[in-house]
């Protein structure tokens, strides 16, 4: 079983910054817009990426619920 750190998260990441999240090989990037992505990646790294300034983050346990999110930045 996956510690709980371990286990992945899909987080949708909003904001200037987010250029610097998209570089970090912890993560992949799922989708992605201007000022916009969506990435999947451990949790522990999620809780990381919460502290990067210039993004608002949100995580989520579950793609489709962080797809239907980052379908909200679609025109």
């Amino acid at each position: 079983m996956k510690s709980y750190t371990d286990q992945q998260r899909y987080v949708l990441a909003v904001g200037d910054m987010v250029d610097s999240l998209v570089e970090d090989s912890a993560v992949v990037v799922l989708d992605r817009l201007d000022r916009v992505v969506l990435i999947e990646t451990s949790y522990g790294s999620a809780v990381h990426i919460r502290h990067t300034p210039g993004v608002i983050i949100h995580i989520f346990e579950r793609e489709t619920e962080a797809r239907r999110a980052f379908g909200l930045f679609q025109h």
